[in-house]
C-alpha cells in the first residue's frame, strides 16, 4: 500500500537548511517547473537547456510565460545557462529531457546525453533525480552511464504536470509524487529533496514506478480513442455525444469524463502508451486493447480530414483553427490537430491554419482569425478554442466542421 508517511526519512542537514545547488538540465515544460520550485524552496539552482533561444528568452524573464521567473532570477537563487561544465558545482541533479518516439520506438538518447555529459562534469555522490518518462528497465540500465564508480544516488521521479494548470499558476507541490531509487539510499535522498520543496512524496519500488508512469498515460490513451470511437456512433445515431458523456458523468462514482476531439497528442499521452504496448510485445505479453487504442488515435486525424474533406469541393480554402495538442497550450509535439490539417492539405484543400498561441509551420499557410474567416469558404474547429474565437466561428456564415463538440451548429466530424 503507498502511504506518504510510511518512512519518516531525516533529512541530511543540507536539505534541510538548503545549503545545497540543484541543477535542472531540460527547461520544458517539466524542467523550468522544477528549477523554479526548487528556486523557491530555497535551493541555489542553476537551469541549463541547450536550446540557446530559449536560454535568452528565459535569462530575459521569459516575457508573460511564467511571472515567477523573473523574481527567482532578480533574488539570484535561478541562474540559466547551456553550460553543461556547471554540473560540476550541484549536489542535486535533475534530468528532464524529452524521450519521444522515432519511428515508433523510443528515444532515450537525449537521456543518455545528459548521463554522459553528468559523467563528465558531474561529482560523485551527487543525487541524479531522473524526471524524464522511459520504458520499463532503462533506470537501472543508466545508472552505470553516470560514471563516478557507481557513487552516484540515482533516482526516479517520473513528472506529473499538466501544461495548461502549470501555465495557469497550479503549484507542483500540488501534484503528489512517486519516488523511486535504484537503491533505499538514492530513494531516501530524493524523497527527503522533494520534501523540502513541499511535495506529498510516495516512496515505491523501481520497476513500479516505471510501470505506474505508464498506466497513466495509457488510462487516457484508451479512455480518449474509446470516446472518439463512441462520439463518431453517437454522430451516426443523430444523438450529441457530449450529452451522452454529461449524463454518464451524473454518476458519481466508477465513471471519470473523457470528451470527443481530434485524438490524443503531446509528448505524454500520444507516445508514452507506446512504451508499455513495445514491452508487451517483447515479453510475448502484447496488450491488445492498448494496441487498438494506439491505432485508433494514430488514424483519427485522417478520419477527420476525410470527413471535412467529403463536404468541400477539391481547392476550397478551409480554415484549420487550432494546432496545438490541447487547448490552451502552445505545444505542437505529437498534435493531432497538425496532423489532421496537413491531411486535409493532402486531400487537395488549401488549408488556412490559425491558432492564437502559435505560428503554423512552414508546410501550412497561417493566417489570422479576420482573414480566415475572410478568405474561406468553410471551417474546421480541431481544438478548443476561446469563447471569441468559437462566437466569431458561429457568425461567419462558413459551413463549420467541429471535431471537438464545441462549436454550436457545426457538422460533426
Amino acid at each position: 500500500m503507498l502511504d506518504e508517511t510510511t518512512t519518516s526519512i531525516e533529512a541530511p542537514h543540507a536539505v534541510a537548511s538548503h545549503t545545497f545547488t540543484v541543477a535542472v538540465i531540460g527547461l520544458g515544460y517539466v524542467g523550468l517547473p522544477v528549477a523554479l520550485a526548487s528556486a523557491e524552496a530555497g535551493f541555489s539552482v542553476i537551469g541549463i537547456d541547450a536550446d540557446l533561444e530559449r536560454v535568452r528568452l528565459l535569462r530575459d524573464g521569459g516575457g508573460s510565460e511564467v511571472p515567477a521567473l523573473a523574481v527567482s532570477l532578480r533574488t539570484g537563487k535561478l541562474a540559466i545557462t547551456d553550460d553543461l561544465t556547471r554540473l560540476g558545482s550541484a549536489d542535486v541533479v535533475f534530468i528532464c529531457v524529452p524521450t519521444p518516439l522515432e519511428e515508433g520506438e523510443a528515444s532515450h538518447e537525449a537521456v543518455r546525453a545528459c548521463a554522459a555529459a553528468f559523467a563528465r562534469h558531474g561529482r560523485a555522490h551527487s543525487l541524479v533525480i531522473l524526471e524524464s518518462t522511459v520504458r520499463p528497465g532503462f533506470v537501472g540500465e543508466l545508472a552505470g552511464a553516470l560514471g563516478h564508480g557507481g557513487r552516484v544516488a540515482l533516482a526516479y521521479a517520473p513528472e506529473r504536470i499538466d501544461p495548461q494548470r502549470s501555465r495557469e499558476g497550479m503549484p507542483l507541490r500540488a501534484i503528489p509524487r512517486l519516488v523511486a531509487g535504484v537503491d533505499d539510499h538514492a530513494q531516501q535522498r530524493a524523497s527527503a529533496l522533494l520534501r523540502a520543496m513541499g511535495i506529498t512524496v510516495f516512496p515505491v519500488a523501481l520497476r513500479v514506478a516505471e510501470y505506474a508512469k505508464l498506466l497513466e498515460n495509457a488510462y487516457r490513451l484508451l479512455n480518449v480513442a474509446f470516446i472518439d470511437e463512441l462520439a463518431a456512433l453517437c454522430r451516426a445515431e443523430g444523438i450529441d455525444p457530449r450529452a451522452v458523456i454529461e449524463a454518464a458523468a451524473t454518476k458519481p462514482f466508477g465513471f471519470a469524463p473523457f470528451w470527443p476531439g481530434v485524438g490524443a497528442g503531446g509528448h505524454c499521452v500520444a507516445v508514452d502508451p507506446a512504451f508499455l504496448a513495445h514491452r508487451g510485445r517483447a515479453k510475448g505479453r502484447p496488450l491488445a486493447l492498448l494496441e487498438g487504442a494506439l491505432a485508433v488515435n494514430a488514424r483519427r486525424p485522417r478520419v477527420v480530414a476525410a470527413a471535412v474533406a467529403a463536404d468541400t469541393e477539391p481547392n476550397e480554402a478551409v480554415l484549420a483553427v487550432g494546432l496545438t495538442y490541447k487547448a490552451g497550450v502552445a505545444d505542437t509535439r505529437e498534435s493531432a490537430a497538425l496532423a489532421a490539417a496537413r491531411a486535409l492539405a493532402g486531400m487537395n484543400r488549401r488549408v488556412l491554419a490559425f491558432d492564437p498561441l502559435v505560428a503554423p509551420p512552414d508546410d501550412l499557410e497561417g493566417v489570422s482569425l479576420s482573414e480566415g474567416l475572410t478568405r474561406a469558404r468553410a471551417a474546421v474547429l480541431l481544438v478548443p478554442q476561446p469563447r471569441a474565437v468559437i462566437d466569431a466561428l458561429v457568425v461567419s456564415g462558413l459551413s463549420l466542421f467541429d471535431a471537438t463538440g464545441t462549436l454550436p451548429g457545426a457538422v460533426g466530424v
